[in-house]
């Protein structure tokens, strides 16, 4: 049975004509087992940075919406060299940029970080793009732009290729997105770092999003937010077969997912000169684990040391009091029976949102935040007011 691929190249991976040869070979071969293929491509490697030096070079304050229009021009290169790329090789392809007639990537105008609006991509893809691909044509699609309700070019930010593919691959109900990246696929560490690091076959969409908000550069944010629930994501490297390899992102994402964590979470603050400093947090850290304590967060800031742990709180009192006379510091006090709530999803905009308002609540005594989420400590009493909120 044949499937319905999206196939994103980044920029790293069509670094050269060899590049784009070997990627269009790549999607000959999945045309011959008898699947679709929609291409979507970054521009070549450095060639929208070289632009925006350019721009700058012209006016140190061009407007973003004359900058998008410009930078454009690095995806619509890279689109018209793999269409030729395809034809050169038998494959009857189209190319589509953000000029073409039924251009399907319609966004807000939110220039240089633009959100495409999912329900007038999904008409202008029933329009464009799936005639195309009933009449066996092959359609490569410029990644990173779009175009306003108002008709303004737009681009999508960070990860704005990955984000086109994505919304394209939910406008057709595609079987599979596939991201080419030069470094394909989710490792146990970074690679490049770690020698020992071991590529995953398979990690569930609420494992990647955590990862991709913590440092591992796995997937951008936008591509959570626009996935369909069934949607597999598969990322390859270079080379590597589209459809075999590499690690495959499977599983939906809430839009907002609410935990509260059963332990009871203690604060001790010590105040006074020198507080913050490393030899003084260590000794405390030290002190609590010598009597069974776990530390959970240390915050310092000048003259104050903060510690969240859990144990018996007046114990743990008096052995963190000791650092008070130890080190010339002034106090400590203590804060007990603390609850935590961990708010997390792909709506992370509506959960920020809502901070304001609960920063204003009584006994709400911390609020933090994450690519991922937002961690809210409270009193007992608290609770309910804050969960809610969402």
């Amino acid at each position: 049975m044949s499937k319905l691929l999206v196939v994103k190249y980044g920029g790293s991976v069509l670094n050269d004509g060899a590049g784009i040869r070997d990627a269009a070979a790549q999607v000959k071969t999945e045309l011959d087992k008898g699947n679709h293929v929609v291409v979507v491509v970054s521009a070549l490697k450095g060639a929208t940075d070289k632009l925006i030096e350019t721009t700058k070079a012209i006016h140190p304050n061009v407007p973003r919406s004359v900058q998008d229009h410009i930078i454009r021009l690095g995806e619509e290169q890279t689109t018209r060299l793999f269409t030729s790329a395809l034809e050169l090789i038998g494959v009857q392809a189209e190319e589509y940029t953000v000029d073409s007639p039924g251009w399907p990537i319609i966004t807000d105008d939110n220039f240089g970080d633009a959100e495409p609006i999912n329900e007038e991509c999904g008409k202008a893809v029933a329009l464009s793009l799936k005639p195309l691909l009933n009449r066996g044509v092959t359609p490569v699609v410029s990644g990173f732009v779009g175009r306003s309700i108002n008709g303004m070019v737009t681009t999508l930010g960070r990860g704005g290729t990955d984000t086109t593919a994505t919304v394209l691959a939910r406008c057709l109900d595609a079987d599979e997105l596939v991201l080419v990246k030069d470094v394909g696929g989710v490792y146990s560490a970074d690679p490049h770092l770690v020698e020992s690091s071991e590529k995953l076959g398979e990690i569930s969409t609420r494992d990647a999003y955590l990862l991709s908000g913590n440092g591992s550069k796995v997937l951008h944010d936008k591509v959570f937010r626009h996935k369909n629930p069934e949607l597999d994501i598969r990322l390859i490297s270079r080379g590597e077969a589209l459809t075999e390899t590499g690690t495959v992102v499977r599983g939906d994402l809430l839009s907002i997912e609410v935990s509260i964590d059963d332990e009871r979470i203690h604060k001790a603050s010590l105040i006074g000169d020198g507080a913050e400093k490393s030899q003084v947090v260590q000794e405390a850290v030290d002190r609590l684990t010598s009597i069974g304590g776990v530390v959970h967060s240390i915050e310092t800031s000048e003259g104050k040391l903060t510690i969240s742990f859990t144990h018996d709180a007046l114990i743990a009192l008096n052995t963190l009091h000791e650092l008070v006379a130890h080190h010339g510091l002034k106090s400590i006090s203590l804060k007990e029976n603390l609850r935590r709530i961990t708010v997390s999803g792909k709506d992370i905009k509506l959960i920020r949102s809502k901070i304001p308002d609960i920063l204003c609540l009584t006994g709400v005594y911390c609020v933090k935040t994450d690519p991922t989420g937002v961690s809210i400590t409270v009193e007992e009493g608290a609770l309910d007011h804050v969960q809610g909120f969402f």
